[in-house]
């Protein structure tokens, strides 16, 4: 149910404020700032990743920048709710097909209803 979901989103969003904050002269952290401030609904967030993000500016934007920060930050962090996420899935998503066969297998309209509601709320 959203309760639930609602807990964790809190969680993880004062999560990364914080981190947001304490790091803004890093690339994650610029990155956060950035996107808390300007992702205020699912339907925003939606918008700009449809037009603006294609798979390989993906790829090569994680490769060159952001898998060491990511790493440095989860090791250093898996006390955390964003920490173990980080963790978790460096380990099991390689690719971006691997990313993208999870979420085809694992997640239903139903569940991204509960996240988007979740994600609203939080807000």
């Amino acid at each position: 149910g959203i309760n639930a979901e609602y807990g964790y989103m809190s969680q993880a969003q004062a999560e990364l404020e914080a981190y947001g904050e304490a790091n803004d002269n890093t690339i994650i952290g610029r990155l956060i700032n950035g996107a808390m401030d300007r992702f205020t609904s699912m339907d925003s967030i939606r918008a700009f990743f449809m037009d603006n993000v294609d798979d390989a500016m993906i790829k090569q934007w994680y490769q060159r920048r952001v898998r060491a920060e990511l790493e440095a930050y989860g090791e250093a962090n898996d006390n955390t709710i964003i920490g173990r996420l980080i963790n978790g899935a460096m380990d099991r998503f390689t690719s971006m097909d691997s990313i993208r066969a999870f979420f085809m297998d694992n997640v239903d309209d139903a569940m991204i209803a509960d996240a988007e509601a979740a994600f609203e709320a939080a807000l």
